[in-house]
């Protein structure tokens, strides 16, 4: 696999752990720098998607922004790394906090002018939308704008080999089996 992707928010006490959803008591999810760990031992790149926006942080934007590139740049991490938001404020905060930082847009649905504005502004290396009828359309206007495409929750190789026919550079899937 060239990544793997963890969705990242803080714990109770305010720790980075992978975890999609809020921690409950009793959960103990893998921690952040273990995650990147596994990453760096298997040579794969970090897709880090930031799940504070949904309100799990108990810090503020910059705080979470910062403790997340502290962590990859003491793991010597930073090209290995992609940082993964929905929220074009995060794209913003990790920008305005690091040069280097990877950071990838998630499009969903849709792929906006706004969008490709926002990521030609502040430098997105990528916009990951979720698979539809309109890839051919967003593929084309992702990457006629300078960016990579991606397209997520591919399930089967046929769509995946569509997907990268059409010009896509990347292809997620949560279905091992089916690619």
């Amino acid at each position: 696999f060239w990544g793997a992707e963890a969705d990242v928010i803080q714990d109770p006490n305010g720790n980075l752990v992978c975890s999609h959803n809020a921690i409950k008591p009793g959960e103990n999810p893998p921690s952040f720098a273990d995650y990147l760990d596994v990453c760096k031992e298997y040579g794969m790149t970090a897709v880090i998607d930031m799940k504070y926006s949904n309100g799990w942080s108990k810090t503020g934007e910059d705080a979470y922004v910062n403790q997340i590139l502290d962590t990859i740049e003491s793991k010597g991490m930073m090209d290995s790394c992609v940082i993964q938001t929905n929220n074009p404020n995060d794209v913003i905060n990790v920008r305005n906090n690091s040069e280097d930082a990877r950071i990838w847009y998630l499009g969903h649905n849709s792929v906006t002018d706004k969008d490709i504005e926002l990521g030609k502004e502040y430098g997105v290396e990528c916009i990951n939308f979720n698979s539809s009828e309109n890839n051919a359309y967003r593929i084309r206007k992702v990457t006629e704008a300078g960016m990579d495409a991606c397209v997520w929750n591919v399930q089967t190789e046929r769509g995946k080999e569509i997907c990268l026919n059409l010009g896509a550079k990347y292809v997620m899937s949560d279905n091992l089996l089916g690619i």
